[in-house]
């Protein structure tokens, strides 16, 4: 699929008197610095019809552009080999089913009706942005009054180019455009001090090591800033372990990651730095492991005890409830994951129970976890909800039970009780949880009072 912005100097403002050049941006058909950045090689297609498309009887004067990224979806030299005509008609098909002008249900019978204006159109492929820009100020000219135009916030649709199908997806609104194109390039990892002595933990003088690392750091940034077009960075902290040996004292060190397009998720961003530190050939991933724990954890993982379904007896014992119904689990998890689309949850989430309580537990992935990281049960195929006093606890894999051993701490510890297991504490989402890593993945368990009193 093609992704591309579409920049129209029809929908810019036209501002009277000294002004600067963004307050042309209405949100719509303007390529903003920060838009141009999304792209590795923005690319340019131009529009050379002699006529455009009639808008409230209107026909703009201008040149409307196509940008993209050369070579992320299509090399530069594609549209080289498509006939003119044939662009024409994709230019057509943008400015009509983008700019309203019939009804949206019957987009599909204008572009099937003329050859002549829109022939390179796949029937049935069109799909139209729910939400658009309404009442927009088309401009026809530098001179003439504008006229009203509604315009989709991003089309996707399918044509027939060089004799082969191709897909695209055409944004007219910046803010769309900014928030749901789906490639992002990592530019640039700048790291705490140098990777050769980060390996070697070769530290004495703290003041000394402060400033050799900030040094480094600072020195690193000057080519990413001076040679790059990015769209901003990222901030990746780890524990740091000198020699492999964990210790409460150990501090934690920041990377910094540039980039280009969306905000990255942070497994992404994990997977950038780890490629750029094994390419340096100074160790391999075992050594690092243990010194950069943070940077090596494949996965993370949420769980939510259902605090709130329970008896309450004499003496001030508390009897959990053993069954729970879909509906219920499916609402506390869309409440304490509001960010989570309308498919995760229903496809992610897994019950499951605790030795160390008889509470139901929901588990549900990070949605940025690599796609071998998206199941508890698949992680832990052998899991039982037994603890070290049952005979049969041996014959789970020696990986979950560690798992299950800290995932009862974890629990005991949120119910009142105390124990040597090493437990951290983490927000997401605007809650507080309870963390432990096992196996180089992160779990984390809500707190009681984190807990959503409605759902």
């Amino acid at each position: 699929m093609i992704y591309c912005f579409i920049e129209d100097e029809s929908l810019h403002a036209r501002p009277t008197g000294a002004y600067v050049e963004s307050d042309k941006d209405v949100g719509y058909g303007y390529m903003t610095d920060t838009t141009k950045s999304y792209f590795v090689n923005a690319a340019t297609l131009n529009d050379l019809r002699s006529t455009r498309v009639t808008i409230d009887s209107a026909v703009s004067t201008f040149q409307m552009k196509l940008q993209y990224d050369a070579g992320k979806d299509v090399p530069l030299s594609y549209f080289d080999n498509i006939p003119q005509e044939e662009i024409d008609k994709l230019f057509n098909i943008i400015e009509a089913a983008s700019m309203n002008i019939v009804a949206q249900d019957s987009i599909e019978t204008l572009l099937t009706d003329s050859d002549a204006l829109f022939g390179v159109y796949v029937p049935n492929s069109i799909t139209l942005s729910p939400t658009q820009g309404v009442g927009l100020n088309f401009y026809p000219s530098t001179s003439a009054a504008a006229v009203t135009a509604n315009v989709n916030d991003w089309i996707t649709f399918e044509v027939v180019l060089g004799e082969q199908v191709q897909a695209v997806k055409c944004w007219y609104s910046r803010d769309k455009f900014l928030a749901d194109y789906p490639h992002t390039t990592f530019t640039h990892v700048s790291y705490p001090d140098d990777p050769a002595t980060l390996l070697s933990g070769d530290y004495a003088l703290p003041l000394q090591t402060l400033s050799d690392g900030s040094a480094y750091a600072f020195s690193s940034m000057n080519d990413p800033v001076a040679d790059t077009n990015n769209t901003g960075t990222v901030l990746f902290t780890s524990e740091y372990n000198p020699h492999g040996e964990p210790k409460e004292s150990n501090p934690e060190v920041t990377f910094v990651v540039f980039y280009k397009g969306p905000k990255p998720y942070t497994q992404a961003i994990r997977r950038y730095i780890r490629t750029d530190l094994l390419a340096r050939g100074l160790a391999g991933i075992e050594t690092w492991r243990p010194i950069l724990p943070d940077l090596f954890t494949e996965g993370r993982y949420f769980i939510v005890p259902v605090w709130d379904r329970y008896t309450d007896l004499p003496e001030g014992v508390v009897l959990r409830h053993a069954i729970l119904s879909h509906s219920r689990a499916r609402r506390i998890a869309t409440t304490v994951f509001p960010l989570a689309d309308n498919t995760f949850i229903p496809d992610h989430l897994e019950i499951f129970t605790s030795p160390a309580s008889q509470m139901v537990l929901l588990g549900l992935p990070d949605i940025d976890n690599d796609l071998e990281f998206m199941s508890l049960e698949d992680a832990h195929p052998t899991y039982q909800s037994i603890d070290g006093s049952n005979a049969h606890f041996a014959f789970q894999e020696v990986n979950t039970q560690d798992f299950n051993i800290s995932l009862s701490a974890a629990i005991a510890k949120l119910t009142g009780a105390t124990n040597n297991v090493i437990l951290g504490e983490d927000e997401f989402y605007g809650r507080i949880w309870t963390t432990f890593v096992s196996d180089y993945k992160e779990y984390h368990v809500l707190h009681n009072e984190e807990y959503p009193l409605d759902y």
